[in-house]
């Protein structure tokens, strides 16, 4: 797990919990190791969660290559360039002139992403996206949590030769109350939009 996952939770910590209590059910021992550097001597495999952060998951795939444990790796990734081009270019519409604020949104609608990121921001984007996608690469086993997310990897960078097991997240919500007692309650929160 990256370094701060203790204390900033987030969907890859859940995501590692749940891969432990289930794994655990079946007998394998788990640790979970909040660390840059993971001691990975001793161990069977290294489940790494992530490459949103590629400068943090480098250093963490290094240090179980460097202990020859075979990793798998949970990218949980997007392509975010479509997000972060439009989403800056919503805020400054939105915090506009109201009155320009539809014929604006309508000339958003027909630019291209590319032009609504500098020269610099396209260069640092694509450079992260090599990392990443490097990192997805050197991994001996890929676990996406979708057929979607899979396809993404597959198709959209390359990575069709590469292991890719489907792994779905987990949850612990008891589906079958509602049905045995007739009533509704509570939220289920399946994801979220960014």
């Amino acid at each position: 797990m990256r370094p701060s996952a203790g204390v900033r939770s987030g969907g890859d910590l859940t995501q590692a919990l749940f891969t432990k209590r289930a794994l655990e059910k079946h007998g394998v021992e788990i640790d979970i190791a909040p660390s840059l550097e993971p001691n990975a001597n001793g161990y069977d495999l290294a489940h790494i969660f992530g490459v949103f952060d590629p400068e943090i998951c480098a250093v963490q795939m290094a240090a179980c290559k460097t202990a020859r444990v075979p990793v798998a790796l949970s990218p949980i990734w997007w392509d975010l360039f479509e997000f972060y081009g439009r989403s800056r270019a919503c805020e400054r519409i939105l915090s506009g002139p109201q009155s320009r604020v539809r014929q604006r949104l309508v000339q958003l609608r027909s630019t291209k992403t590319e032009r609504l990121l500098s020269r610099n921001e396209r260069r640092k984007y694509s450079k992260r996206l090599e990392l990443q996608v490097n990192l997805m690469r050197d991994a001996d086993v890929l676990l996406p949590n979708s057929e979607i997310e899979a396809y993404q990897y597959r198709h959209c960078v390359g990575l069709h030769d590469r292991p890719i097991v489907v792994v779905r997240h987990a949850n612990d919500v008891p589906l079958g109350l509602a049905a045995t007692t007739g009533q509704r309650y509570g939220v289920l929160c399946v994801g979220r939009i960014e």
